[in-house]
């Protein structure tokens, strides 16, 4: 007996790219003219290629390097962690008040974090797994909402 589970099981529930801002991908630039002044006195043209090429490598490793966090199957995925949802607890969005606080004086160091550069919404995410000695979650998101529903909806 092969047992197969719907379809709409293995759907998303939730999913986003954490790719950085826009403004991490300009400061890529900067390789553009530090390659085509170092390249100058032996070729322009090799300078302006090189610097061109390592530019754009930088924006495809920044976009493609990204973790991607995934709510699918009752699972949570934040890069390569994964955790079943089914031992998860309080799952909130941050304020936006307390968010320096959750990153910083606050934040156990026993806790699972994933931080991406110019992303603000903050999900912390209680574990109730006592054999875990991580105690909660807490991931950056620009969907923190939408993130926050899912878990819950994946939970019940």
């Amino acid at each position: 007996m092969n047992f197969q589970e719907p379809p709409s099981f293995r759907e998303p529930r939730f999913r986003e790219r954490l790719a950085p801002s826009w403004p991490a991908f300009l400061a890529a630039l900067i390789a553009l003219p530090s390659f085509y002044l170092v390249f100058l006195p032996i070729n322009q043209t090799v300078g302006l290629a090189t610097g061109a090429l390592v530019t754009l490598s930088f924006w495809v490793l920044m976009f493609f390097g990204a973790p991607i966090i995934e709510v699918v199957a009752g699972q949570l995925s934040v890069g390569k962690a994964h955790i079943p949802v089914d031992v998860l607890g309080e799952v909130r969005e941050v304020e936006p008040a307390h968010r320096f606080a959750e990153r910083g004086p606050n934040l156990d160091s026993r806790a699972h974090v994933r931080f991406q550069v110019g992303v603000k919404g903050l999900v912390r995410i209680q574990l109730q797994d006592d054999a875990d000695p991580t105690p909660y979650w807490l991931i950056s998101t620009r969907r923190p909402v939408e993130l926050v529903d899912a878990l819950r909806k994946q939970a019940n």
